[in-house]
Protein backbone atom coordinates (compact mmCIF):
# COMPACT_ATOMS: atom_id res chain seq x y z
CA UNK A 1 0.00 0.00 0.00
CA UNK A 2 1.13 3.46 -1.13
CA UNK A 3 1.24 6.68 1.27
CA UNK A 4 1.12 10.27 1.06
CA UNK A 5 0.85 12.96 3.26
CA UNK A 6 3.44 15.78 3.79
CA UNK A 7 6.46 13.82 5.43
CA UNK A 8 6.54 11.31 2.61
CA UNK A 9 6.38 14.25 -0.02
CA UNK A 10 9.48 15.73 1.84
CA UNK A 11 11.18 12.40 2.06
CA UNK A 12 10.59 11.92 -1.52
CA UNK A 13 12.65 14.82 -2.68
CA UNK A 14 15.31 13.66 -0.82
CA UNK A 15 15.23 10.35 -2.27
CA UNK A 16 15.35 11.79 -6.04
CA UNK A 17 18.17 13.71 -4.94
CA UNK A 18 20.28 11.28 -3.88
CA UNK A 19 18.88 9.06 -7.00
CA UNK A 20 19.96 11.47 -9.88
CA UNK A 21 23.23 11.74 -8.47
CA UNK A 22 24.22 8.57 -7.95
CA UNK A 23 22.98 8.17 -11.77
CA UNK A 24 25.39 11.15 -12.36
CA UNK A 25 27.81 10.41 -10.24
CA UNK A 26 28.72 6.45 -10.21
CA UNK A 27 26.67 4.96 -13.65
CA UNK A 28 27.12 6.07 -17.39
CA UNK A 29 23.39 6.33 -17.47
CA UNK A 30 23.07 9.99 -19.06
CA UNK A 31 20.75 12.39 -17.54
CA UNK A 32 18.13 15.01 -19.08
CA UNK A 33 16.30 17.03 -16.69
CA UNK A 34 14.81 14.33 -14.72
CA UNK A 35 14.83 11.45 -17.09
CA UNK A 36 17.28 8.94 -18.53
CA UNK A 37 18.53 9.48 -21.84
CA UNK A 38 19.12 5.70 -23.37
CA UNK A 39 19.40 4.98 -27.07
CA UNK A 40 17.52 7.72 -27.90
CA UNK A 41 14.48 7.50 -25.72
CA UNK A 42 13.65 9.54 -22.46
CA UNK A 43 12.49 7.07 -19.75
CA UNK A 44 10.55 9.11 -16.87
CA UNK A 45 11.15 8.50 -12.87
CA UNK A 46 9.05 8.69 -10.34
CA UNK A 47 9.08 7.56 -6.90
CA UNK A 48 6.26 6.88 -4.06
CA UNK A 49 6.42 5.38 -0.64
CA UNK A 50 4.98 2.14 0.37
CA UNK A 51 4.74 0.37 3.24
CA UNK A 52 5.79 -3.63 3.94
CA UNK A 53 6.93 -5.75 6.99
CA UNK A 54 9.97 -7.14 5.12
CA UNK A 55 10.73 -5.51 1.77
CA UNK A 56 12.62 -2.12 1.73
CA UNK A 57 12.32 -1.30 -1.66
CA UNK A 58 10.82 -1.76 -5.25
CA UNK A 59 10.80 -1.00 -9.10
CA UNK A 60 8.12 -1.68 -11.12
CA UNK A 61 9.07 -1.81 -14.87
CA UNK A 62 5.96 -0.78 -16.30
CA UNK A 63 5.48 2.52 -14.74
CA UNK A 64 9.45 3.09 -13.99
CA UNK A 65 8.74 3.61 -10.42
CA UNK A 66 10.62 3.32 -7.49
CA UNK A 67 9.19 2.99 -4.18
CA UNK A 68 10.77 3.29 -0.75
CA UNK A 69 9.50 1.26 2.51
CA UNK A 70 8.02 4.32 5.05
CA UNK A 71 10.39 2.68 7.54
CA UNK A 72 13.48 4.05 6.06
CA UNK A 73 12.19 7.58 7.23
CA UNK A 74 12.77 6.76 10.63
CA UNK A 75 16.82 5.69 10.01
CA UNK A 76 19.21 8.06 10.12
CA UNK A 77 21.36 5.88 7.85
CA UNK A 78 21.86 8.30 4.59
CA UNK A 79 24.61 5.64 3.31
CA UNK A 80 21.88 2.81 3.87
CA UNK A 81 19.13 4.60 2.00
CA UNK A 82 22.13 5.14 -0.62
CA UNK A 83 22.13 1.17 -0.68
CA UNK A 84 18.23 0.59 -1.21
CA UNK A 85 18.47 3.10 -4.10
CA UNK A 86 21.30 1.23 -5.61
CA UNK A 87 19.72 -1.52 -5.95
CA UNK A 88 16.85 -0.42 -7.13
CA UNK A 89 18.80 1.37 -9.84
CA UNK A 90 20.51 -1.88 -10.98
CA UNK A 91 16.94 -3.23 -11.71
CA UNK A 92 16.27 -0.18 -13.54
CA UNK A 93 20.00 -0.66 -15.39
CA UNK A 94 19.24 -4.23 -16.24
CA UNK A 95 15.71 -3.12 -17.49
CA UNK A 96 16.70 -0.01 -19.72
CA UNK A 97 19.67 -2.42 -21.27
CA UNK A 98 19.60 -6.07 -21.38
CA UNK A 99 18.43 -7.06 -24.25
CA UNK A 100 17.79 -10.62 -23.00
CA UNK A 101 15.83 -11.93 -19.98
CA UNK A 102 17.71 -12.45 -16.83
CA UNK A 103 16.82 -13.42 -13.59
CA UNK A 104 16.03 -10.49 -10.80
CA UNK A 105 19.08 -10.79 -8.17
CA UNK A 106 21.22 -13.25 -10.62
CA UNK A 107 24.67 -12.96 -12.52
CA UNK A 108 24.04 -10.00 -14.58
CA UNK A 109 22.07 -8.05 -11.70
CA UNK A 110 25.34 -8.91 -9.57
CA UNK A 111 27.42 -7.78 -12.49
CA UNK A 112 26.26 -4.21 -12.92
CA UNK A 113 27.36 -4.32 -9.11
CA UNK A 114 30.44 -4.79 -9.85
CA UNK A 115 30.83 -2.97 -12.91
CA UNK A 116 29.70 0.66 -10.73
CA UNK A 117 32.15 -0.76 -7.82
CA UNK A 118 28.70 -0.88 -5.60
CA UNK A 119 28.75 -2.45 -2.33
CA UNK A 120 27.63 -6.62 -3.04
CA UNK A 121 25.99 -6.80 -0.07
CA UNK A 122 23.16 -4.95 -1.54
CA UNK A 123 23.24 -7.34 -5.09
CA UNK A 124 21.42 -10.00 -2.32
CA UNK A 125 17.52 -10.38 -2.44
CA UNK A 126 17.04 -9.86 1.30
CA UNK A 127 19.19 -7.15 2.57
CA UNK A 128 20.10 -7.80 6.76
CA UNK A 129 20.41 -4.86 8.49
CA UNK A 130 22.38 -4.76 11.55
CA UNK A 131 21.18 -5.35 15.39
CA UNK A 132 17.00 -5.70 15.31
CA UNK A 133 15.67 -4.08 12.53
CA UNK A 134 16.25 -0.34 12.40
CA UNK A 135 12.90 0.98 11.55
CA UNK A 136 11.20 -2.05 13.90
CA UNK A 137 13.04 -0.59 16.76
CA UNK A 138 12.43 3.15 16.08
CA UNK A 139 8.93 1.88 15.19
CA UNK A 140 8.11 0.41 18.75
CA UNK A 141 10.06 3.18 20.18
CA UNK A 142 7.78 5.58 18.83
CA UNK A 143 4.69 3.46 19.68
CA UNK A 144 6.29 3.10 24.10
CA UNK A 145 6.26 7.11 23.27
CA UNK A 146 2.83 7.43 22.79
CA UNK A 147 1.70 5.32 25.04
CA UNK A 148 3.84 7.48 27.73
CA UNK A 149 2.67 10.99 26.59
CA UNK A 150 -1.30 9.38 27.56
CA UNK A 151 0.14 8.44 30.75
CA UNK A 152 1.73 12.63 30.91
CA UNK A 153 -2.15 13.50 31.60
CA UNK A 154 -2.72 10.82 34.39
CA UNK A 155 -4.59 12.17 37.31
CA UNK A 156 -1.64 10.78 39.56
CA UNK A 157 0.76 14.00 39.63
CA UNK A 158 3.72 12.14 40.26
CA UNK A 159 3.20 9.12 37.78
CA UNK A 160 2.31 12.11 35.02
CA UNK A 161 5.73 13.64 35.41
CA UNK A 162 7.34 10.64 35.21
CA UNK A 163 5.48 9.33 32.12
CA UNK A 164 6.16 13.26 30.35
CA UNK A 165 9.99 13.00 31.53
CA UNK A 166 10.59 9.63 30.25
CA UNK A 167 8.80 10.28 26.73
CA UNK A 168 10.87 13.92 26.21
CA UNK A 169 14.03 11.72 26.82
CA UNK A 170 13.01 9.20 23.81
CA UNK A 171 11.75 11.72 21.85
CA UNK A 172 15.48 13.56 21.74
CA UNK A 173 17.31 10.24 21.91
CA UNK A 174 15.20 8.99 18.81
CA UNK A 175 14.43 11.92 16.88
CA UNK A 176 10.69 10.87 16.65
CA UNK A 177 9.47 14.45 16.94
CA UNK A 178 8.47 14.05 13.10
CA UNK A 179 6.15 11.21 13.64
CA UNK A 180 4.89 12.32 16.77
CA UNK A 181 3.85 16.16 15.23
CA UNK A 182 3.35 15.13 11.82
CA UNK A 183 -0.87 16.27 11.63
CA UNK A 184 -1.12 16.37 7.65
CA UNK A 185 -3.63 14.80 5.90
CA UNK A 186 -2.29 10.82 5.46
CA UNK A 187 -3.62 9.31 2.49
CA UNK A 188 -3.34 5.91 0.84
CA UNK A 189 -3.38 3.85 -2.13
CA UNK A 190 -3.38 0.45 -3.88
CA UNK A 191 -3.51 -1.17 -6.72
CA UNK A 192 -6.09 -3.63 -6.44
CA UNK A 193 -5.97 -5.67 -10.28
CA UNK A 194 -3.39 -5.65 -12.54
CA UNK A 195 -4.47 -6.50 -16.31
CA UNK A 196 -3.33 -5.89 -20.00
CA UNK A 197 -6.01 -4.00 -21.04
CA UNK A 198 -9.67 -3.04 -19.97
CA UNK A 199 -12.58 -4.19 -20.49
CA UNK A 200 -16.43 -4.60 -19.14
CA UNK A 201 -15.06 -6.58 -16.07
CA UNK A 202 -13.16 -4.52 -14.87
CA UNK A 203 -14.94 -1.41 -15.56
CA UNK A 204 -17.68 -3.20 -13.48
CA UNK A 205 -15.73 -3.17 -10.77
CA UNK A 206 -14.24 0.09 -11.43
CA UNK A 207 -18.11 1.33 -10.91
CA UNK A 208 -18.51 -1.06 -8.34
CA UNK A 209 -15.75 0.15 -5.46
CA UNK A 210 -16.40 3.85 -6.03
CA UNK A 211 -19.44 2.76 -3.47
CA UNK A 212 -17.37 1.91 -1.00
CA UNK A 213 -15.56 5.00 -0.20
CA UNK A 214 -12.53 4.77 -2.40
CA UNK A 215 -11.78 6.56 -5.62
CA UNK A 216 -10.86 4.27 -8.04
CA UNK A 217 -8.07 5.60 -10.52
CA UNK A 218 -7.51 3.49 -14.31
CA UNK A 219 -3.32 3.81 -14.57
CA UNK A 220 -1.55 3.04 -17.78
CA UNK A 221 1.83 1.41 -17.55
CA UNK A 222 4.24 0.08 -20.40
CA UNK A 223 2.26 -2.75 -21.18
CA UNK A 224 0.41 -3.10 -18.18
CA UNK A 225 -2.69 -1.06 -16.93
CA UNK A 226 -3.63 -0.94 -13.13
CA UNK A 227 -6.86 0.01 -11.21
CA UNK A 228 -5.91 1.48 -8.04
CA UNK A 229 -7.84 2.66 -5.38
CA UNK A 230 -7.74 6.03 -2.81
CA UNK A 231 -9.05 6.80 0.50
CA UNK A 232 -8.74 5.97 4.12
CA UNK A 233 -6.66 3.26 4.90
CA UNK A 234 -9.42 0.74 6.18
CA UNK A 235 -11.46 1.88 3.03
CA UNK A 236 -8.70 1.15 0.43
CA UNK A 237 -8.05 -2.35 2.32
CA UNK A 238 -11.86 -3.40 2.30
CA UNK A 239 -11.91 -1.86 -2.06
CA UNK A 240 -8.69 -4.10 -2.41
CA UNK A 241 -10.73 -7.88 -0.87
CA UNK A 242 -13.95 -6.40 -2.93
CA UNK A 243 -12.03 -6.35 -6.12
CA UNK A 244 -10.08 -9.82 -5.73
CA UNK A 245 -13.81 -11.09 -5.00
CA UNK A 246 -15.64 -9.44 -8.17
CA UNK A 247 -12.76 -10.55 -10.01
CA UNK A 248 -12.22 -14.38 -8.96
CA UNK A 249 -16.37 -14.82 -8.98
CA UNK A 250 -17.81 -12.74 -11.53
CA UNK A 251 -16.36 -14.65 -14.07
CA UNK A 252 -17.02 -18.04 -12.59
CA UNK A 253 -21.16 -17.15 -12.75
CA UNK A 254 -20.70 -16.15 -16.16
CA UNK A 255 -19.40 -19.59 -16.76
CA UNK A 256 -21.94 -21.20 -15.40
CA UNK A 257 -24.86 -19.00 -16.85
CA UNK A 258 -23.25 -19.50 -20.33
CA UNK A 259 -22.88 -23.77 -19.43
CA UNK A 260 -26.69 -23.31 -18.55
CA UNK A 261 -28.34 -21.28 -21.35
CA UNK A 262 -25.89 -22.52 -24.18
CA UNK A 263 -24.40 -18.42 -24.38
CA UNK A 264 -21.26 -17.97 -26.97
CA UNK A 265 -18.90 -15.15 -28.10
CA UNK A 266 -17.43 -12.42 -26.98
CA UNK A 267 -20.68 -10.06 -26.99
CA UNK A 268 -23.00 -12.20 -24.53
CA UNK A 269 -20.32 -12.20 -21.97
CA UNK A 270 -19.79 -8.09 -22.07
CA UNK A 271 -23.72 -7.92 -22.45
CA UNK A 272 -23.63 -10.43 -19.25
CA UNK A 273 -21.12 -8.11 -17.37
CA UNK A 274 -22.25 -4.64 -18.39
CA UNK A 275 -26.16 -5.48 -17.13
CA UNK A 276 -24.66 -7.51 -14.15
CA UNK A 277 -22.67 -4.48 -12.70
CA UNK A 278 -24.97 -1.73 -13.31
CA UNK A 279 -27.41 -3.60 -11.18
CA UNK A 280 -25.30 -4.65 -8.50
CA UNK A 281 -24.09 -0.76 -8.50
CA UNK A 282 -27.83 0.49 -8.69
CA UNK A 283 -28.20 -1.88 -5.31
CA UNK A 284 -25.19 -0.36 -3.94
CA UNK A 285 -26.53 3.06 -4.58
CA UNK A 286 -30.10 2.39 -3.46
CA UNK A 287 -28.80 0.98 -0.37
CA UNK A 288 -26.54 4.21 0.03
CA UNK A 289 -30.03 6.57 -0.26
CA UNK A 290 -31.62 4.81 2.15
CA UNK A 291 -29.12 4.95 4.98
CA UNK A 292 -28.43 8.60 4.13
CA UNK A 293 -32.18 9.31 4.50
CA UNK A 294 -32.23 7.09 7.68
CA UNK A 295 -29.22 9.24 9.15
CA UNK A 296 -30.66 12.74 8.23
CA UNK A 297 -34.11 11.70 10.30
CA UNK A 298 -31.77 10.39 12.86
CA UNK A 299 -29.75 13.85 13.20
CA UNK A 300 -32.99 16.05 13.05
CA UNK A 301 -34.75 13.85 15.85
CA UNK A 302 -31.58 14.45 18.12
CA UNK A 303 -32.04 18.30 16.89
CA UNK A 304 -35.40 18.37 18.14
CA UNK A 305 -34.51 16.91 21.66
CA UNK A 306 -32.08 19.59 22.15
CA UNK A 307 -34.49 22.26 20.37
CA UNK A 308 -32.03 23.60 17.90
CA UNK A 309 -33.39 23.15 14.68
CA UNK A 310 -31.28 25.59 12.75
CA UNK A 311 -28.10 23.93 11.53
CA UNK A 312 -28.00 19.77 10.99
CA UNK A 313 -24.80 18.47 11.08
CA UNK A 314 -23.52 17.35 8.07
CA UNK A 315 -24.30 13.54 7.47
CA UNK A 316 -21.61 10.85 7.92
CA UNK A 317 -21.81 10.01 4.18
CA UNK A 318 -21.38 13.90 2.40
CA UNK A 319 -18.48 14.04 5.18
CA UNK A 320 -16.61 11.17 4.00
CA UNK A 321 -17.13 12.19 0.10
CA UNK A 322 -15.94 15.63 1.39
CA UNK A 323 -12.78 13.70 2.49
CA UNK A 324 -12.88 11.45 -0.18
CA UNK A 325 -11.90 14.70 -2.56
CA UNK A 326 -8.63 15.44 -0.84
CA UNK A 327 -7.14 12.62 -0.56
CA UNK A 328 -7.75 12.07 -4.13
CA UNK A 329 -5.88 15.77 -4.53
CA UNK A 330 -3.34 14.43 -1.83
CA UNK A 331 -2.48 11.53 -4.65
CA UNK A 332 -3.33 12.52 -8.04
CA UNK A 333 -3.11 16.57 -8.28
CA UNK A 334 -3.73 16.73 -11.71
CA UNK A 335 -6.19 13.79 -12.58
CA UNK A 336 -8.00 13.81 -16.21
CA UNK A 337 -11.02 12.11 -16.32
CA UNK A 338 -11.70 8.31 -17.60
CA UNK A 339 -14.47 7.14 -19.73
CA UNK A 340 -15.55 3.43 -21.04
CA UNK A 341 -17.49 1.97 -24.35
CA UNK A 342 -20.43 0.06 -25.11
CA UNK A 343 -20.03 -2.53 -27.67
CA UNK A 344 -22.20 -4.77 -29.30
CA UNK A 345 -25.43 -5.73 -27.23
CA UNK A 346 -26.73 -9.24 -26.21
CA UNK A 347 -30.37 -8.96 -25.05
CA UNK A 348 -30.50 -12.22 -23.60
CA UNK A 349 -27.11 -12.10 -21.47
CA UNK A 350 -28.17 -8.41 -20.32
CA UNK A 351 -31.45 -9.93 -18.83
CA UNK A 352 -29.53 -12.88 -17.23
CA UNK A 353 -26.95 -10.94 -16.14
CA UNK A 354 -29.55 -8.05 -14.07
CA UNK A 355 -30.90 -11.12 -12.61
CA UNK A 356 -27.73 -12.56 -11.32
CA UNK A 357 -26.76 -9.55 -9.70
CA UNK A 358 -30.23 -9.68 -8.09
CA UNK A 359 -29.21 -11.96 -5.41
CA UNK A 360 -25.19 -11.88 -5.65
CA UNK A 361 -23.54 -11.25 -2.48
CA UNK A 362 -20.17 -10.28 -1.54
CA UNK A 363 -19.06 -12.62 1.15
CA UNK A 364 -15.96 -12.82 3.47
CA UNK A 365 -13.88 -10.75 5.56
CA UNK A 366 -11.07 -9.60 6.50
CA UNK A 367 -8.15 -11.09 8.13
CA UNK A 368 -8.13 -8.93 11.16
CA UNK A 369 -11.70 -8.99 13.09
CA UNK A 370 -13.60 -6.46 15.17
CA UNK A 371 -14.52 -3.45 14.36
CA UNK A 372 -13.22 -2.70 11.00
CA UNK A 373 -14.30 -6.09 9.77
CA UNK A 374 -15.46 -6.21 6.43
CA UNK A 375 -19.05 -7.36 7.22
CA UNK A 376 -19.75 -4.12 9.16
CA UNK A 377 -18.17 -1.82 6.72
CA UNK A 378 -19.79 -3.19 4.11
CA UNK A 379 -23.26 -2.17 5.18
CA UNK A 380 -22.19 1.48 5.54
Amino acid sequence: MFIFNQETQNFIKVVSRLFYKIIKEETDLELKGKKILYKGYLYPINFVVFEDPKILGLYNESLYQIAINKEVLRISDIELLKNILRHELAHMYLHLTCENSYRSHGKEFKDVFKKFSWDSEFSKAQITISNESAFTKESKIGKKVKKLLDLSHSSNEHESQLAAKKAAELIEKYNLTRELNNDSLTSYAARVLCFKRKNPLYDGIYQVLSHYHVYPVYNQGRGESYLEVVGERTNVEIAHYIASFLENNVPLLWESIKKEHRLKGITAKNSFYRAFFNELSNKLKEQKIKQKKEHKEEQKKKSIQKQNTENLPMNTTDLLQKNLQRHVRNVYPRLSKTSTSVGSHCSESSKLGKKSAKDFQIRGALEKKGPNSLKKLLTW
